[in-house]
C-alpha cells in the first residue's frame, strides 16, 4: 500500500480532491438557497444525463420502463437534496409537548446539528385537540375544530399554540413541520383533514408550517385523488411547503406529487429480529431489503423515504446506529433524527453530524445507491455514484452475528486501475489501493468508504439473485427464512409438532395484522401454484389474501397441517408477493411454509 506522502504529483492532486470537504466546517455558513441547490441539481442532470433521462434500473438491463421528467407535476423544487431534521414520534411517541419540542430545537442548534445541515423540526401525531373513535380503537371523542372549522391544538400540551411554537423554531434559524391525515382521523385517532383540506392548509400556512407529513391511515380515498388534491392545495398557497407522504406503495404515482414518500411500514428499534422475537413491524434490515430496485424513483426533488432514523434510540448498539446512518446515506434518504436530542451521548451526536457521511447523503447528483454484490448470506456490498464521476461511495454491510473479513475487489466496483480509499466513519485515509483491499466489517455493522479513481467510472450493475430452481419439482420457502421472507405481526416458534424447517410463524391476539412479504426471483414468467401450509386451531375458517387472491384457512387439529392454494402470475426477475391475514385474533393461526410450483 502506498501512503499519501509517497504519491506522485498526479496522485497528490487526486488525493487533495478526494479529501476536499463537501460540507462546510462547523461554524461556517450552510445557507445554500433552494434556488442554488436546484441549479446545482440541474447542472448535474446535464453533466450526467443517464442518471435522470432514464431510470437506473433500465440502465442495468432490466425491463423496468424509464420514468420521464414529464410525469412530475409542475411545482417548485423544495427538496433538491434529501431533507434533514428531527421528528417527534420515535422519541416522544403519543406525548409531544410544546416544552419538549422547543427544547429539541434548542438542542439541534447547540449540538451542532443545525450547522451540519439539519433544518426541520417536525411535530408528529398527537398535537391535535380532537379525538375520533374507530371501531378497532374506541376512544373518548372530543371536538377538534372551532365554529369556523379551524383545527385546534391540544391546549394542555401546546398552551401557546402551534403558531407560537413555529415562530420559536423559526427564531432558531430552523423550519417547522406538522403531521396530519387526509381521512376523518389520523393513525392515532386524532382529528384528520377530510373535508377541510383548504381550511387546514390555510391554517398551516398562517401558523408558519414549512413541512407537511401526510399519513393515510386505512382511509377509503383513492391514493391518486389524495395526492392530487394535496399537491394542488399546496401549490395554491403563497407559502411553500415540503410534502412528505405515506399514502401509496405505487412510487411511480407518488413521485409525481410528493417531495418524499415512505417506502415501507414503520421502522422499529431493531437491526435484525432475533429468532423467536415478536416482530411488531419492520427492522432495519427488512427496510433495507425493500429499497432494492427503488432507485429508479428517486432523485433531486423527489426522494424515497425508508422512514426516520433510529440512531440514538434505546435498543441499538453503536455499530447498528452507524449501519443505519451509513446505509441511509447510500440510499440518498431523508435524514430525520428520532432520538432525544437533549440527552444524546457524544457518540450518537458524532454519528449524526459526521460531515463525511452527510456529504454522501447530500451529494448533489442525488443518485440512490444499489446492491452490487452479495458476498454471503450476511455480507453485502452497496455502491452509490457521486457528483464527481471519478468518485463513488461504497458500503459493506454485515447483517450477521459475527465480524466478517473479506477482500474488496476494485474491478468489482468498476475500477480497473488504482484508487484512493477513505474510511468515512473512521475519518481515515487507507491510501492508494491496487487490485483489492482486505476489509473487516463488525457484526451488525458497516464500513463506509469514499473511493476516488483516476478515471470516469461506469458503475457496475445491480446484484441479481439466483432464480429459484424448479428442476427438481416445487420449491419450498420457509416462512421464518428472512433471506426470502419479511414478516411482522407475529413471531417464529416451534411449539406445534410436524412443522418443516426450523420453525413456523404464528400471530398474536393484539389485533396486529400478520403479514408476510415474499421475495421470489423467477427465471421464466408464467403461472405458478402457491400452496400455503398452515394450521388453524380456531372453530371458524380464517380468510387471508395472497396479493389479490383470497385463501380460506379452514379449521385443523393440533399437529395437522393443511394447504391453501392459489394460482398467481409471476414475471421474469424479482417478484414481491404478500400474504396478509386480517382477522383480529390471530393467535390460533400458524403458517409454516410456501410451496411454489411452475405450471
Amino acid at each position: 500500500m502506498l501512503k499519501p506522502n509517497d504519491i506522485n504529483e498526479k496522485n497528490a492532486r487526486v488525493y487533495k480532491t478526494m479529501n476536499k470537504p463537501l460540507l462546510p466546517k462547523r461554524g461556517e455558513s450552510t445557507a445554500l438557497t433552494v434556488q442554488a441547490l436546484a441549479l446545482l441539481a440541474l447542472v448535474t442532470m446535464i453533466a450526467w444525463p443517464s442518471a435522470y433521462c432514464a431510470d437506473s434500473v433500465t440502465n442495468r438491463e432490466t425491463s423496468t420502463p424509464a420514468l420521464g421528467s414529464e410525469t412530475i407535476i409542475a411545482r417548485p423544487s423544495l427538496a433538491p437534496l434529501p431533507p434533514m431534521g428531527w421528528n417527534s414520534w420515535n422519541c416522544l411517541t403519543e406525548h409531544p409537548t410544546e416544552k419538549a419540542v422547543r427544547e429539541m430545537a434548542d438542542a439541534m442548534v447547540s449540538s451542532g446539528m443545525k450547522d451540519a445541515g439539519y433544518q426541520y423540526i417536525v411535530v408528529d401525531d398527537f398535537w391535535e385537540q380532537g379525538r375520533v373513535s374507530k371501531p378497532e380503537r374506541p376512544v373518548a371523542e372530543r371536538p377538534g375544530r372551532d365554529a369556523q372549522g379551524v383545527l385546534l391544538a391540544d391546549t394542555v400540551r401546546f398552551p401557546s399554540g402551534i403558531k407560537a411554537l413555529a415562530d420559536y423554531v423559526h427564531s432558531k434559524g430552523l423550519r417547522f413541520g406538522i403531521y396530519t391525515s387526509p381521512g376523518d382521523s389520523t393513525c392515532g385517532c386524532n382529528t384528520g383533514s377530510r373535508g377541510h383540506l383548504d381550511t387546514d392548509l390555510s391554517t398551516f400556512a398562517q401558523w408558519g408550517v414549512d413541512f407537511i407529513k401526510l399519513d393515510m391511515c386505512g382511509d377509503s380515498e383513492k391514493p391518486e385523488d389524495v395526492l392530487a388534491e394535496w399537491r394542488a392545495g399546496i401549490n395554491r398557497l403563497s407559502r411553500p411547503m415540503v410534502l412528505s407522504v405515506n399514502v401509496s406503495s405505487d412510487f411511480a404515482l407518488t413521485r409525481r406529487y410528493a417531495d418524499m414518500w415512505r417506502t415501507t411500514s414503520d421502522l422499529m428499534t431493531a437491526f435484525r429480529y432475533r429468532p423467536g422475537q415478536f416482530r411488531k413491524q419492520e427492522c432495519i434490515c427488512s427496510v433495507i431489503d425493500q429499497q432494492i430496485g427503488l432507485e429508479q424513483y428517486s432523485g433531486p426533488g423527489h426522494w424515497n423515504d425508508p422512514d426516520m432514523l433510529r440512531v440514538g434510540n434505546r435498543g441499538l448498539t453503536s455499530d447498528e446506529c452507524r449501519a443505519q446512518f451509513g446505509m441511509w446515506a447510500i440510499l440518498a434518504a431523508p435524514l430525520l433524527a428520532g432520538n432525544d436530542l437533549r440527552t444524546m451521548t457524544p457518540e450518537v451526536r458524532d454519528i449524526l453530524i459526521n460531515r463525511e457521511v452527510l456529504a454522501v447523503d447530500q451529494d448533489p447528483a442525488g443518485r440512490q445507491g444499489w446492491l452490487i454484490l452479495q458476498m454471503d448470506k450476511d455480507l453485502q456490498v452497496w455502491l452509490r455514484p457521486l457528483v464527481d464521476q471519478t468518485q463513488i461511495a461504497v458500503a459493506l454491510l454485515n447483517r450477521g452475528p459475527v465480524a466478517k473479513t473479506n477482500e474488496l475487489s476494485l474491478p468489482t466496483l468498476g475500477i480497473h486501475g488504482d484508487a484512493f480509499i477513505r474510511d468515512l466513519f473512521a475519518h481515515q485515509d487507507l491510501g492508494l489501493q491496487r487490485g483489492s483491499s482486505t476489509v473487516t466489517v463488525p457484526s451488525h455493522g458497516i464500513r463506509l468508504f469514499k473511493v476516488s479513481s483516476f478515471e470516469v467510472l461506469t458503475p457496475p450493475p445491480a446484484y441479481v439473485p439466483p432464480a429459484l430452481d424448479f428442476s427438481h419439482g416445487p420449491v419450498r420457502i420457509e416462512m421464518e427464512d428472512d433471506t426470502r421472507v419479511c414478516f411482522y405481526g407475529g413471531s417464529a416458534t416451534n411449539a406445534l409438532p410436524n412443522f418443516s424447517g426450523e420453525s413456523y410463524v404464528t400471530g398474536v391476539k393484539s389485533g396486529t395484522r400478520l403479514r408476510f412479504r415474499l421475495n421470489l426471483p423467477i427465471a421464466h414468467a408464467g403461472n405458478y401454484t402457491c400452496s400455503i401450509r398452515y394450521q388453524n386451531l380456531g372453530k371458524d375458517s380464517y380468510s387471508c389474501k395472497l396479493d389479490s387472491h383470497s385463501l380460506d384457512f379452514t379449521p385443523t387439529h393440533e399437529g395437522e397441517w393443511k394447504a391453501a392454494q392459489a394460482t398467481i402470475q409471476l414475471k421474469a426477475g424479482m417478484n414481491h408477493i404478500q400474504l396478509l391475514c386480517i382477522r383480529p385474533d390471530q393467535s390460533q393461526i400458524a403458517v409454516d411454509c410456501l410451496d411454489l410450483q411452475r405450471h
